[in-house]
């Protein structure tokens, strides 16, 4: 969290506290003239489906994120949430489990001691399926597929990468330096 709020100019002042947002607000891409990554006070909470065609989503949360709907990326958007605290999903988030297209797309970071829960600790029916980079410093797989007598056959939880995402996030997170190296048998 702390490295990314330097890269994105260290803001003092919060966009919003304690945000329930049904849709991006568009002053948080910053792709757009005047834009700038949003800087969150408190709980962010997610509470529509996103569906973001276009632009660059960037939120600095101080402090915990609810995704309560999904947000999915199509054409050329981006979005990236990185929070202080904890990351969690709504077990209401979710496709049938015979499916793979992602409910939750993009690059979301918690804290070293953040928690990413992907939101369920009772057997339903749906299953998480997230695209992209999903970086915290504990995860918490909490589905169960046993409602629909499939815990056996299918991942409750499917991450899928997405490369796309490292082209098109923004410079200031560009700037990580990673080494690909293959390693003989």
């Amino acid at each position: 969290y702390q490295t990314f709020w330097r890269r994105f100019g260290g803001p003092t002042t919060y966009d919003y506290t304690d945000p329930s947002f049904p849709s991006p607000p568009a002053g948080c891409d910053v792709t757009a003239a005047s834009g700038k990554a949003c800087y969150v006070s408190g709980t962010l909470t997610v509470s529509g489906n996103w569906n973001i065609p276009s632009g660059s989503y960037v939120f600095l949360v101080d402090g915990d994120v609810v995704i309560n709907g999904s947000i999915t990326l199509s054409g050329t958007g981006f979005v990236a949430v990185i929070a202080k605290g904890n990351i969690t999903v709504s077990p209401s988030v979710g496709v049938p489990y015979s499916s793979s297209n992602p409910v939750v797309e993009g690059i979301y970071i918690t804290s070293p001691l953040g928690t990413f829960h992907t939101g369920a600790s009772v057997a339903g029916t749906e299953r998480f399926v997230g695209k992209g980079s999903f970086i915290a410093g504990d995860f918490r797989l909490e589905r169960d597929l046993e409602v629909v007598n499939q815990n056996t056959t299918t991942a409750s939880e499917l991450f899928l990468y997405n490369p796309r995402l490292l082209i098109a996030m923004p410079d200031a997170m560009k700037d990580l330096p990673v080494t690909w190296e293959e390693v003989a048998p």
